[in-house]
């Protein structure tokens, strides 16, 4: 199940679209914490996307991607993905 593979870390997250309340369609992404051991979530709507990283310049896409956890790639190399349950909220393939 994709519990199962958040909690083994097959998957890094997932997301999930609903209907709310209201009639509209929502977005929730799922993560799970190894530290706490518990399922974290949240909506991309509420993300605010940095405009640039590393001194370049993200576009539309890249901030759509961020913004819905999923891996970014940059012209320099550097991989990143937003990520509650990182330390510092986010995963690179770069430390700084």
């Amino acid at each position: 199940t994709e519990r199962n593979q958040l909690v083994r870390k097959e998957l890094a997250n997932i997301k999930k679209s609903y209907v709310d309340k209201d009639g509209n369609i929502q977005t929730e992404i799922i993560e799970y914490d190894q530290r706490t051991k518990q399922f974290l979530s949240y909506n991309p709507r509420d993300i605010k996307a940095p405009q640039s990283v590393n001194g370049l310049e993200l576009d539309p896409q890249q901030k759509k991607k961020y913004k819905e956890g999923e891996t970014v790639l940059l012209t320099d190399g550097t991989a990143f993905q937003l990520s509650p349950s990182a330390r510092k909220g986010l995963r690179s393939n770069k430390s700084g």
